[in-house]
């Protein structure tokens, strides 16, 4: 009987730390857009990316594109953020298309991620209003 007590806990304990693993990558990085944190997406920024949002187009370093990224999200906060379609690539590269609604208007969003040594770092980020 002791053994199971001390089965069921080593069980119940695993799982436990299972629903404490964190999420998808997808799914943070798609949590920041809908906070409109842009600090926290920037975290996902290598040392520099494609930004398309709205009239604003280039590649910047990671410090620049965390700004631009900053004032957008000031600019059109996020109301919500539905995730459309998400998936993966041949090469390993990660994206998600969604609709970002920011005070009534709505955005088309795409962000790619592509896989670099072991983390996923954020390769492309477009918002462009529908």
């Amino acid at each position: 009987m002791k053994i199971h007590s001390i089965l069921l806990i080593i069980f119940l304990f695993g799982l436990n730390l299972q629903s404490q693993q964190p999420a998808d990558v997808t799914e943070q990085v798609a949590q920041a857009v809908r906070l409109g944190n842009a600090e926290l997406l920037s975290t996902f920024i290598g040392p520099s990316v494609d930004i398309t949002l709205l009239q604003t187009e280039g590649t910047y370093s990671k410090t620049q594109a965390t700004l631009i990224l900053k004032d957008f999200f000031t600019q059109h906060p996020p109301t919500s953020l539905e995730i459309r379609h998400q998936g993966s690539s041949d090469n390993g590269s990660r994206y998600l298309i969604g609709n970002y609604l920011s005070g009534g208007i709505n955005y088309r969003a795409y962000i790619l991620l592509k896989k670099v040594t072991s983390a996923f770092i954020i390769q492309q980020i477009q918002f462009e209003e529908e």
